[in-house]
């Protein structure tokens, strides 16, 4: 499959950089919005929940915009993932190419976005004086480790969300039970101390999230044993996106 995607390789690019032309077309601020939505989302959630926590709202503030920024990542996979095939009728109908194609132009299109934003996430960083030139380079481990991860996670989504029209509204109701069970909004001290740590301790997104936002704040290699795990959870979401593709294959058609 993936021999077949990369002789693909020019029509996928073709298609995701169209997609992420339309998504901001007639747009005042275009692809900025890949960087102000969680931005002014962070700010408000600081806003309130600095004060709640009794934290610094500088420190809190960044912490939050390091997390805030890779979930939305994850966020905006699946929500855009789940209609790739029913979007793509017209392609599927005329376009004789792996059906895997179409979730990884969908996806593409976000990894592209998410580029953008994070190189902003950067620059906001730097504005505040809190940015670490070697945690940026420790960093990109945890960021191919994110997108191997978003591209099984979008075979994934698209399948489901082309054989089962209600899962697209499913999924965003599962994915803000993750919001709220990854530490984002709170450090995993805070479970910690109710011994309540299973509840990150079992999700992949809590992994994924610190081996970026951890050498970021700190300049420091996260653990190995991190970037284990999130490397599994890449693999297994591959290979189980994989498996749906090939399973799936040209009867996608039938269920759009």
């Amino acid at each position: 499959m993936l021999r077949s995607l990369w002789s693909y390789r020019i029509v996928i690019s073709h298609l995701a950089w169209r997609r992420l032309r339309n998504r901001y077309r007639r747009t005042v601020f275009g692809l900025l919005w890949a960087m102000l939505n969680p931005l002014m989302l962070a700010l408000v959630l600081a806003t309130v929940y600095a004060n709640i926590l009794g934290r610094d709202f500088y420190t809190y503030a960044l912490y939050l915009l390091c997390g805030l920024f890779p979930f939305n990542f994850v966020s905006e996979v699946s929500g855009h993932a789940c209609g790739a095939f029913s979007q793509s009728r017209a392609f599927l109908r005329e376009l004789v190419a792996p059906i895997a194609v179409y979730p990884t132009y969908f996806y593409l299109a976000n990894a592209l976005g998410f580029l953008f934003a994070f190189g902003a996430l950067l620059l906001i960083l730097l504005g505040a004086g809190a940015l670490k030139p070697l945690g940026v380079l420790l960093a990109l481990p945890g960021l191919v480790l994110l997108f191997f991860f978003g591209w099984g996670f979008a075979l994934i989504q698209a399948v489901l969300g082309g054989v089962f029209r209600d899962y697209e509204y499913l999924s965003g109701v599962v994915l803000r039970m993750f919001f709220f069970a990854t530490p984002i909004l709170y450090r995993t001290e805070t479970l910690d101390e109710h011994g309540r740590s299973w509840i990150y301790e079992y999700n992949p997104l809590y992994y994924l999230i610190h081996n970026i936002r951890s050498p970021l704040l700190t300049g420091e290699l996260p653990e190995p044993r991190m970037l284990g795990i999130a490397l599994l959870c890449g693999l297994a979401t591959a290979l189980l996106g994989t498996f749906l593709i090939k399973r799936i294959d040209r009867k996608i058609v039938h269920f759009l």
